[in-house]
């Protein structure tokens, strides 16, 4: 996404009120940038303990993209597999809640 412009010294930023302009062409940006299905969310990974850069990068594009990705994989699952994605894409902690188990 371009850096944001500069009125008057003063940052243009889609999100303030008076800046409807600048909304609009970020607003559109962004639904041009949309998946046309689930489909183009979908990443296919080998090993889900250890991605691939592309598999990384192919998720990490989807996530900056639309904030979600999906992934398959003909590995069998497990219960490290998040865990182990989430750590390959540089999360490094979980938010418990108390009706999880203790991994999260």
């Amino acid at each position: 996404m371009a850096a944001p412009r500069r009125l008057q010294g003063k940052v243009e930023s889609p999100f303030l009120l008076e800046n409807t302009e600048a909304y609009q062409r970020w607003r559109d940006r962004k639904l041009a940038g949309q998946p046309a299905g689930l489909g183009d969310l979908v990443v296919e990974i080998k090993d889900p303990l250890v991605l691939r850069e592309s598999e990384r990068q192919a998720i990490l594009e989807r996530c900056r993209k639309t904030n979600m990705a999906l992934y398959t994989s003909p590995a069998p699952g497990s219960r490290e597999v998040p865990l182990a994605i989430g750590h390959q894409l540089g999360l490094q902690g979980l938010d418990h809640n108390w009706l999880a188990d203790d991994d999260g």
